[in-house]
């Protein structure tokens, strides 16, 4: 069944529709692609997604559309590659899914909660007997508890993990753990800040839920949640079995970096599966959120608790403040607009789940270049316009022109404690480099020192940009800011500074060489 469907290329996701509505809304959605940020007095460009793939080099898509608490659609776009003969993308096509491992693990780990096996607030030592979270400073008066390692509350470290190629062997979740070298590409995982002080987010803290469950269990992670979550949530498609069954691996997509580059090996491998092994659908994943949103809703299901289900959306404390994180997932928007999401990315992969807790919305979209990120926001953007997801309208701002002679005295390197930026002109444009794998983002002057990225609600503001700006400050949607200091060269060394250059350079980061 699975090869007649792989041979019926884009026609595969259209069988799930029931009436002409369903496809002229995906249709909508296909042909209906924009960009977050819109510019005043210019009307909003409708891009068509294929044609959106090729611009970004992304060869291969899967969506699931969720409408009214049920599975609308789910169509697959593309191939697996960017070969011209590889496979072509279906509705059962696997892409890794990444960081949305971390809400299923979370899910397994409040199963044995409801069971009476694990406990939401008891220091996760007292289950450990393999491995034991290392005790210093920062947990003599605070321990790390199974809600904290949900939330990212936990204070410990190792953010996130770069897989291992096929040809590496793997270690286990207890190598993972104590970073053992050179098997172990990631530092031991260790709390590096009070627990319960601040959200830091923490793949390293799923990796341990991934050892309780384990130890609980008395079984393997990847086989315990495929017999106690992924079969009984439907997701009969997914998998966290590392590596790739090879009865599995002719359905699964490959990865590729900027530019269509693939992956080498088509994937990478990754053992921390709790945190970043889940092969999956669209459509597994859509179930997924149609069972949370159901039981939201007052229909028991067969598995969590409508009372935890609730719990795993209700957001943390940390450092006495609210976050935006529940326990798996990351929240936005309160009371009946209460949005449940979370990405995800693995080498050659990215992937998003974004819902609507009671309102019976949602998408996941799942794709094969994890430099399509502005891809994924314009695809977003458009289901949100054919399905009217509240709270999810176009931004408009204005633009004003700048002599390209000013734009020249914008470009360099900038770095802060996040890393570093580069600022370059293309042509007679100006654009801004996250060194993050994706494209450069072309910036719009919105007035004085103020520049915007139309792919999100983003604002680059250039300090003293009358003259020679040596810092720049960027300001998120939620209206978080960094800032980032210019890297100045100094050629000839300290002697041929002259001090009548110093107020050039007083806030830069000076490098001499």
């Amino acid at each position: 069944m699975k090869a007649l469907i792989l041979t019926l290329g884009l026609l595969a996701g259209s069988l799930t529709l029931t009436d002409e509505d369903q496809t002229a809304k995906r249709r909508g959605v296909e042909q209906g692609l924009r960009q977050k940020v819109l510019i005043t007095g210019h009307p909003a460009e409708k891009m068509d997604l294929v044609k959106r793939m090729e611009y970004y080099k992304v060869p291969g898509v899967s969506i699931a559309v969720i409408n009214e608490g049920k599975i609308e659609w789910t169509q697959g776009y593309g191939r697996f590659g960017v070969e011209p003969d590889s496979p072509l993308v279906t509705t059962q096509t696997l892409f890794q899914a990444g960081s949305i491992s971390k809400p299923l693990t979370a899910f397994g780990a409040l199963l044995l909660v409801e069971q009476g096996k694990l406990s939401l607030d008891d220091d996760v030592n007292r289950y450990l007997k393999k491995w034991q979270v290392p005790e210093n400073e920062f947990t003599s008066t605070e321990k790390v508890t199974l809600r904290r390692l949900l939330s990212h509350t936990a204070g410990t470290n190792v953010s996130g993990f770069p897989g291992y190629s096929i040809k590496d062997q793997l270690p286990t979740t207890l190598e993972v753990l104590e970073g053992k070298k050179p098997l172990v590409n990631t530092e031991p995982v260790t709390v590096i800040a009070k627990p319960g002080s601040a959200l830091r987010y923490s793949g390293g803290g799923t990796t341990i839920v991934q050892l309780l469950i384990e130890e609980i269990t008395g079984e393997k992670f990847e086989l315990w949640m495929q017999t106690h979550v992924l079969r009984p949530l439907g997701m009969v498609e997914s998998t966290f079995k590392q590596p790739l069954p090879l009865a599995d691996a002719r359905y699964a997509a490959y990865g590729h970096h900027l530019g269509g580059v693939k992956v080498e090996g088509n994937w990478h491998l990754y053992p921390e599966m709790g945190a970043a092994g889940l092969w999956t659908t669209s459509r597994d994943l859509a179930r997924f959120v149609t069972y949370i949103q159901t039981v939201l809703n007052g229909r028991p299901g067969p598995l969590l608790s409508e009372s935890t289900i609730t719990t795993m959306l209700q957001r943390q404390r940390a450092g006495g403040q609210e976050t935006d994180a529940g326990l798996g997932f990351f929240l936005q928007n309160y009371g009946k607009d209460l949005i449940f999401a979370h990405g995800g990315q693995d080498a050659g992969f990215i992937a998003r789940l974004y819902a609507y807790a009671y309102q019976g919305k949602g998408v996941v979209i799942l794709m094969n270049n994890d430099a399509g990120w502005p891809l994924m926001e314009e695809i977003t953007n458009s289901i949100a316009d054919s399905y009217q997801w509240p709270n999810n309208e176009p931004i408009e701002k204005k633009t004003t022109p700048l002599d390209f002679l000013r734009l020249n005295e914008l470009t360099g390197k900038y770095t802060s404690k996040e890393g570093t930026i580069e600022i370059k002109t293309l042509g007679t444009e100006l654009y801004i480099d996250m060194n993050n794998g994706v494209a450069p983002l072309r910036l719009r002057h919105f007035g004085n020192c103020v520049f915007f990225i139309q792919e999100d609600d983003v604002n680059v503001d250039f300090h003293g940009c009358e003259g020679q700006p040596q810092i720049l400050t960027i300001t998120d949607p939620k209206g978080n800011k960094t800032v980032y200091n210019k890297i100045c060269i100094r050629r000839g060394g300290f002697g041929s500074f002259s001090p009548r250059l110093l107020p050039l350079y007083q806030n830069c980061l000076k490098i001499w060489v």
